[in-house]
């Protein structure tokens, strides 16, 4: 940018992030130079003192879910198993 004298909003679109990035980026250099960039302390000091939230991952969830939908299904096939069963115990008096 300051190199080949392209203005904010062209390196904001080049690089793909927001005008206010390139601004704050730009004063930190001017102010104190590259290193200022490389700083790990930045950001909002709120958001990093809050537990960070548990997000499912989509497959995880679905994966669980074909999980219990076969647990599901073949508990129904072993109930239905157990009363053919005792119907064919009856009907040929087997014990």
């Amino acid at each position: 940018m300051l190199e080949n004298h392209s203005s904010i909003k062209q390196t904001a679109i080049h690089f793909r992030v927001s005008n206010n990035s390139i601004s704050s980026w730009l004063k930190m250099y001017k102010a104190e130079g590259k290193e200022s960039l490389f700083k790990q302390n930045r950001g909002n000091q709120k958001l990093k003192m809050r537990k960070p939230k548990k997000i499912k991952d989509k497959k995880t969830t679905r994966k669980e879910e074909t999980i219990e939908e076969k647990i599901e299904r073949l508990e129904i096939e072993n109930a239905y198993l157990k009363k053919e069963n005792e119907y064919i115990k009856k009907k040929f008096q087997i014990k």
